[in-house]
């Protein structure tokens, strides 16, 4: 499915005439960041904690999910394209994901890379 925030990322890499499966992947790549910038949230609220036996348990959880979704964002940009390079900050106000194109074009504070858009972006 293509998403406003796929066609976004589409167009934050050059790719204004992307194909349908460029658009796919962009969207799907933004949809994981999104999950992955919820994990992070989750890791400093611990607003489900309840949920787990003990905290060992949950800090695991979190954290495998976290890997899950690092390893399958590195997939799909990989996908893509090869060259770009991937930074995950763990930062939800900083941007969990940018993309660090071969180009050197950066929209982000500290030039670093492109902020991969998620849905909570007011963050």
């Amino acid at each position: 499915m293509i998403t406003v925030k796929g066609r976004t990322l589409a167009a934050k890499l050059g790719s204004s005439m992307a194909s349908e499966r460029t658009l796919e992947t962009c969207s799907l790549i933004c949809r994981h960041a999104t999950s992955l910038m919820n994990m992070h949230i989750e890791r400093c609220n611990g607003d489900r904690r309840g949920e787990f036996v003990g905290v060992m348990a949950w800090s695991r959880w979190v954290g495998a999910r976290i890997g899950y979704l690092e390893k399958r964002i590195t997939e799909l940009v990989e996908g893509l394209n090869p060259g770009i390079g991937i930074i995950f900050t763990g930062l939800p106000a900083a941007g969990c994901v940018k993309l660090v194109l071969p180009s050197g074009v950066t929209d982000d504070m500290e030039r670093t890379g492109i902020i991969v858009p998620t849905m909570r972006e007011e963050l």
